[in-house]
């Protein structure tokens, strides 16, 4: 049994300015168990997760966080994305 768990999804799209490799990262379902909680398990999942994507050149890592994941992904150097798009999404089944 483990105490956190942390997932990269690594994306490949056409190389540009933006993404000069192609390669990107994003960051899912970051979890520590509650009895666990606030004890660094996450930061250090985190700091491992961020090695790896640099091993593997990717051009950044990217993910949404949540109010209470915030502050330590702040810590860690990420940064807000200011963007002049807006996020939507066509769901399909049950969700219509």
């Amino acid at each position: 049994m483990s105490a956190g768990t942390v997932f990269l999804l690594v994306n490949e799209k056409p190389p540009s300015p933006s993404f000069l490799s192609g390669r990107v990262g994003t960051v899912l379902n970051v979890i520590t168990l509650p009895e666990y909680r606030r004890q660094g398990i996450a930061q250090r999942l985190m700091k491992m997760l961020i090695g790896d994507a640099e091993k593997m050149q990717l051009d950044h890592i990217e993910l949404k966080a949540t109010e209470a994941g915030y502050p330590l992904y702040r810590s860690l150097g990420f940064q807000d994305v200011l963007s002049e798009y807006r996020s939507m999404k066509l769901p399909f089944g049950r969700e219509m």
